[in-house]
């Protein structure tokens, strides 16, 4: 060894000693009886950072003063940095054998301070646990009390860096050795010619210049020595162009394998294009058919389903370090399947959420804490279980996740007494670029205002809300009374314009379109639905209907009371079934093809542009299936439009949705569909807001327009930015420079740095 540092032990307890070998500078910056803190210069790197070897106390109220003690030291320490020794805790039950069990709680303390800090277990190769009680029989213990843990960015500096548990003579631990440039403990892949050259016309050229080097010998020897020049070529020409999927893969994969504690979790949450279980996992969350194969959609290099934060971590580390973008997918219900897809030309990894499910419910103080990757289903049902008189605002089809669905806003039918879900989130975690785990006070005001409602995918992977659960009446009332317009429907559906945003709030009316069968034999019409939640009984609703909106014609018998979490099957079409269905990821209502977009009206729809919209439904049916109206006002109209990005407050009556639905398949049936859409959207340009024309995020909708494969100008994102946030998108672009500066979490409309 080239040097050392050593602290005595005291009697035979404690003590601490760091050796070194190499050319590294070794500076001793700090030292006392419980740790050494030390900076290295690596000159290779030329860049310094820093080594804090310590020896926390087996008393509890002792080690929780050093913990405190240095997390106020840390601050010195920079970005770059391990802290590596006897840590006298543990993260798991695995990791102790023998003796008493301890309960999952007990291992909170030391874990938080792990997610806290973003900071990456090293892992180790050798024997599991470095500290044993030397004692025989029943009373051997063994636990993993030293590990060594470093900060993202050191990670990402040493990313060939391992552990290795030595064994020891003398000592009831054993010693650590870190040694920051293993070699790669893999071997380079053969060649392999990837098809998909063959698409790229310059592949071309570089086999023809390659073949065409002259060679001295024999014509079999030239053959072989052209055949090898043409690999060489290839190799180097892939390269420069990133197009072997394969090398990406594999360097992704060694990437994630040195970040990992325990080599053998990996295979549990990471799925290759070469592993049986790939497609189904991918197809698992896949809602609409035009994205299942055979269809011609860019499909992630690596599927990861993290059981750890910490997975996820090394998941946004490795994407990084190899120039991978990543796509996290909650539910899956992203209209144009962008938490799954890429057009973005570049490699991706899809970071799937599937195993964050978790929902903590607090009935005393009405909160909950619920993963991003439950659905809103396992989130209603998980709350009507606990208690029947809280409830929550979201949407009302149960699968969609909760991820994408509270971080676009997340309209629902008690929007109006109680506004979006974003309204009501009170905390959240997210992992940010920088492998930190954040919550509402560590991420700051600004990070969080953008997260509710402007896409949290554009500035890190939230992976847990902490909400506000909200009161609800034992009773509630729903009723569904369909007008056509032999029913006199224009005049009803012009009245609704005049009142479904100003009526009391704890009613939602809210409208369907569709074509339907007419009274007259053989013609078809426009039917008017009235899909309605009433937060109270009938008795009350029937005299406020009568008052506000007698045009509909209310009667008892079209009115059924229920419970609210009973209302959410019935808005799902799930009436009668038991509440476990509510639990299902899947859905049968998704199995059809589909292209949806939207709008935003501020004025009413005269009688006569209502008409002109029925004559079109009914001249071109190919061009939408369904339209669906929900109101606004009440709860939304009384929260600012810059309270989150989501703008659609104040002077919006009412968003329109528009549907078309196919059942053939191919590319042909797409495009002339997603044509047919198009037309009817811009039909109804007279009629919806302008100057932007708004939209809403969870609709999303890749028409409005989309950001460059590469960098994207403020001005061009502008062009569908605005449309979904108004005066919002300024500041969101602001945060984004914040806290992603680089643009590593992007897609197709993601909010681009400056």
């Amino acid at each position: 060894m080239d040097s050392f540092i050593r602290v005595d032990p005291v009697g035979i307890a404690g003590g601490l000693a760091l050796f070194w070998k190499g050319t590294s500078m070794v500076t001793l910056k700090k030292m006392c009886s419980w740790f050494i803190d030390v900076e290295i210069f690596d000159a290779s790197l030329n860049k310094s950072w820093r080594l804090v070897n310590v020896y926390f106390s087996s008393d509890d109220t002792i080690r929780k003063d050093q913990w405190e003690s240095f997390i106020h030291y840390k601050a010195c320490l920079g970005p770059d940095w391990v802290i590596w020794g006897d840590m006298n805790d543990l993260t798991c039950a695995e990791e102790k054998q023998g003796g008493n069990a301890r309960s999952s709680w007990s291992f909170r303390g030391f874990k938080n301070f792990i997610d806290a800090y973003g900071l990456v277990d090293l892992g180790f190769s050798g024997y599991l646990f470095t500290w044993r009680n030397n004692r025989s029989g029943s009373d051997y213990v063994q636990e993993r009390l030293d590990r060594v843990l470093a900060t993202p960015s050191w990670r990402i500096l040493y990313g060939q860096a391992v552990v290795t548990h030595l064994e020891t003579v003398g000592s009831d631990h054993n010693a650590i050795l870190l040694n920051i440039r293993a070699a790669p403990s893999f071997f380079r892949s053969p060649f392999r010619f990837d098809a998909r050259w063959i698409e790229d016309e310059e592949s071309f050229s570089v086999v023809q210049q390659a073949w065409a080097t002259p060679i001295q010998g024999s014509k079999s020897f030239s053959v072989y020595k052209k055949i090898q020049a043409c690999r060489h070529a290839l190799v180097d020409w892939k390269k420069r162009k990133r197009s072997n999927s394969a090398d990406t893969h594999e360097n992704f994969l060694q990437c994630l394998s040195l970040q990992y504690p325990n080599s053998n979790s990996i295979s549990k949450v990471i799925y290759t294009r070469y592993n049986s279980s790939y497609e189904s996992v991918l197809e698992s969350a896949i809602r609409l058919e035009q994205f299942f194969p055979p269809a011609k959609v860019p499909r992630p290099l690596v599927i990861v389903t993290p059981l750890l934060e910490f997975h996820i971590q090394a998941a946004i580390n490795c994407s990084k370090q190899h120039g991978m973008q990543l796509r996290v997918r909650s539910g899956g219900h992203d209209y144009e399947g962008l938490s799954y897809i890429s057009y973005q030309q570049a490699p991706f990894v899809m970071l799937d959420l599937v195993n964050f499910q978790s929902i903590t419910i607090d009935v005393e103080n009405s909160t909950a804490w619920v993963q991003a990757g439950a659905t809103i289903g396992q989130l209603y049902y998980t709350i009507a279980k606990k208690s029947p008189t809280l409830g929550f605002s979201a949407g009302v089809c149960p699968t969609v996740g909760v991820g994408g669905h509270f971080s676009g806003g997340g309209y629902g039918m008690m929007s109006r007494n109680y506004g979006i879900a974003a309204d009501n989130i009170i905390d959240a975690r997210l992992i940010d670029v920088n492998g930190r785990i954040l919550d509402r006070k560590s991420m700051g005001e600004d990070l969080f205002w953008a997260i509710r409602g402007g896409g949290a995918t554009s500035f890190g992977v939230v992976i847990a809300w902490h909400v506000k659960l909200l009161p609800v009446p034992e009773t509630v009332t729903v009723f569904t009374v369909n007008r056509t317009l032999e029913q006199n429907a224009t005049k009803i559906v012009h009245q609704w314009q005049s009142i479904a945003e100003k009526i009391d709030e704890k009613l939602l009316l809210r409208l369907f379109l569709t074509r339907a069968n007419s009274s007259q034999y053989g013609k078809e019409t426009v039917q008017a639905s009235f899909v309605t939640l009433y937060l109270g009984g009938v008795d009350t609703l029937l005299p406020l209907m009568q008052q506000s909106f007698p045009e509909l014609g209310l009667v008892r018998s079209d009115c059924i009371e229920m419970s609210w979490i009973e209302s959410i099957l019935y808005f799902s079409g799930y009436s009668g079934e038991p509440l476990e269905i509510l639990l299902n990821r899947t859905s049968s209502s998704y199995t059809t093809y589909f292209k949806g977009k939207s709008d935003y009206v501020t004025e009413p729809i005269s009688e006569i542009g209502l008409e002109s919209i029925w004559k079109r439904v009914l001249e071109y049916p190919e061009e939408v299936t369904e339209m669906q109206f929900s109101p606004y006002g009440g709860r939304l109209s009384e929260v600012s439009a810059t309270a989150t990005p989501f703008p659609h407050r104040a002077g919006t009556l009412y968003s329109i949705h528009y549907g078309v639905v196919w059942n053939k398949a191919g590319e042909n049936a797409l495009n002339r569909n997603r044509r047919a859409i198009r037309r009817f959207y811009s039909f109804m340009t007279p009629y919806v807001t302008k100057n932007p024309r708004s939209a809403y995020l969870n609709y999303r909708d890749l028409d409005i327009g989309v950001n460059n494969k590469g960098n994207t100008s403020y001005e061009q994102a502008s062009i569908w930015g605005l449309k979904y946030y108004g005066i919002n998108f300024e500041r969101l672009v602001h945060v984004k420079t914040r806290v992603d500066p680089g643009n590593f979490f992007r897609n197709e409309q993601s909010i681009p740095p400056l």
